[in-house]
Parts: structure tokens; sequence; C-alpha cells
């Protein structure tokens, strides 16, 4: 969890001001990891459905956020999201790009299929080391 850095505040601040997102929405977190991004969005009111294959991954965030009532964790990945139609107002990827398989068909395939449903956004964290 230490090697990645977190994801600043500015980004809520964008979201909610180009009225992408509103307080209290529920967004999905695809690729969730240890959950570096949903902790910015719950930090700020939202429920958070964190999508994350890797066990170890998966574990570490649910250690970190144990007993917060804003933030469901769920095995899943981008290629198969277990959250029903309309379950969520947004999906959004922070620095998860490089995990999904056959990256660019995967990608369009799921944003072809969510894109009617959802709000999608891809956060990229070019913070240096």
């Amino acid at each position: 969890m230490k090697y990645r850095p977190g994801y600043p505040d500015e980004i809520i601040a964008y979201l909610e001001q180009n009225a992408v997102l509103k307080k209290n929405r529920v967004i999905a977190d695809i690729g969730s990891g240890t959950g570096k991004l949903a902790k910015l969005f719950i930090g700020y009111g939202y429920k958070v459905f964190t999508v994350e294959p890797h066990v170890e991954m998966r574990q570490a965030a649910e250690i970190l956020f144990k007993g917060n009532k804003n933030i469901v964790s769920l095995n899943g990945s981008a290629e198969s999201i277990p959250l029903e139609d309309g379950s969520v107002d947004a999906i959004l990827f922070g620095q998860v790009f490089h995990r999904f398989e056959a990256e660019t068909d995967n990608y369009n395939s799921m944003i072809k299929k969510y894109r009617q449903l959802f709000n999608n956004y891809a956060i990229e964290n070019k913070g240096e080391l």
C-alpha cells in the first residue's frame, strides 16, 4: 500500500463542480486494489463498491476499511463486474489499466456495455515516487 501515491482531494472537487457526481452518491471502484481511490471517496461521504480480483489486495483493503459502512468489498474484475444494473451512479478506474487483459478490447467492450447505465471515469495519478 505504500508504493503508489494517493489521490488528491481536487478529484472530488472537479467531479462535483462539473456536475459529474453529487454528494452521497454510490460509486464502483473497479480494480480497487488496496483501496487508495476508495479511501478518498468514502472520506467525502460517498458509498463505494470496491471490485478487486486479487485476494491479497482485496483483503488488505477490507482490513483497512473494517467497520466502515460506506464501503462494500466485492470479488470481481473489469471483465466481470458483480453489480446489478443501475446499482451505482458512476464507475471509477484508478491506476488499473495495466491490469486489464487485452486492455483496449476489454475496456472498450466494458464501456460499451455500461455506457448507458453509468458515468465512467479513468483516474491516473502521475505522482512521482
